[in-house]
This record gives structure tokens, sequence and C-alpha cells, in this order.
């Protein structure tokens, strides 16, 4: 079997549509291919269109669309153009629903650039299986549920974490109030470099479970 190269996969002009038949990048330049404006685009893609065991733990359940105008990487391209920043040495990531929590279409009103950091203290991580909410433990020996939030301060990662809670959703409660309040204390952190867009959003973001 040949080996099928990533141009195969995603096309290099408008008549050969990319993988899913969705979209396509009329460039003919295919250093394109290496730049950090395509690999955002396709990583988007992939994440929306890629039914990989990778890609569906990535949905989690959820229905992602993009919009038809970011299908044409030149559109994509452009405003990546207006819109991409950089904060010191942080890899930057495209998020969708962060601005709106419960948007799910990757468009370019609601989309923006988030420096690496933050994105992995808003992206959830798989729930645990013990059925319990986001930040919650149980204790056999004592019966009771506790709560623990992973941050960083001061460049060094610490645990807090709070004990003796009669239920699972009191102990939500514990953890939604510390992960809430190290947001906003990683939010000012960074006021004077993100957009006042994301420093706003972050200031109002409510963890859920």
């Amino acid at each position: 079997m040949d080996k099928i190269l990533d141009e195969d996969l995603w096309g290099l002009n408008e008549q050969k549509y990319k993988k899913y038949n969705v979209a396509y990048n009329t460039s003919t330049d295919k250093k394109i291919y290496n730049s950090k404006e395509y690999h955002a685009w396709s990583y988007m893609l992939r994440l929306v269109y890629d039914n990989s065991e990778k890609y569906i733990k990535k949905r989690k359940g959820q229905e992602i669309t993009v919009c038809k105008e970011w299908l044409d990487f030149a559109n994509f391209n452009d405003w990546f153009g207006e819109n991409y920043y950089t904060v010191d040495n942080e890899q930057m990531d495209l998020c969708r629903n962060i601005l709106d929590q419960d948007n799910n279409e990757f468009c370019p009103d609601m989309c923006i650039f988030v420096p690496r950091r933050i994105m992995q203290l808003i992206t959830p991580k798989n729930l645990s299986k013990t059925d319990l909410p986001r930040g919650v433990g149980f204790r056999e020996t004592t019966g009771t549920y506790y709560s623990t939030c992973y941050m960083q301060i001061d460049g060094k990662n610490t645990t807090k974490r709070r004990s003796g809670f009669a239920t699972p959703e009191e102990a939500f409660a514990s953890y939604k109030d510390d992960k809430e309040r190290y947001i906003k204390r990683v939010a000012k952190e960074y006021a004077t470099k993100i957009p006042r867009s994301l420093y706003r959003a972050l200031l109002h973001y409510e963890v859920r479970e």
C-alpha cells in the first residue's frame, strides 16, 4: 500500500477536497503546510471531523462544528493574521468556548487565541471512573468527601485540598470556589499580556461539573 501523505488527506486546491470532503486550501505554496496557521487550521478540522479514538475522546461527546467560512483555509489564514499574538514563549491555542462557554462552533466571532497555561487551566480533564464531580474524592475510612484543586503558585505546583464534606455536591462547591478563585488569580497575572475580552471572560469563568 502506498504511503498516504498529509497533502493527500487534506488536498491542495478547491477541486481536490480535503479529508471528510468538507474543507480545502487553494494555496499552491507547499511551505504553508509547515506553518503555525495551517497547523492550527488542520488541528481544528481534525478535532471536529476526525473519528479516530484520539479525537473522539477530545470531543468528550460534544457536537462541535466549524463555520462554512473557515472551511476555506484562505479565510482562516486571514483571520489568523489579524488575531494571532504571543505571550512570552508560551504555546498559543485556538479556543472556541472561553468567550462563551456554551459555544461549540469554531467561527471568527467566538474564537480567540489563549496561552497554553490558561488553556490547560480551563480545559476539563476526563471525568473520573467513580462518577463523582470534578475535583471530588471519597474517603472510605471516614465516609466523607473531599475536594482537590491543583494550582501553580510562583512557578511551583501545589495542591489545595479540603476535607470532611457530607455530600459530593458540597465537595464540588468547595472545588468550584477554589478553582474559580485560582482562574481569576491567573487572569490577573496575564492582564497586560492578553486581549481584554479574554481577561474579562476569565474573571467571569464558571467551573462546571
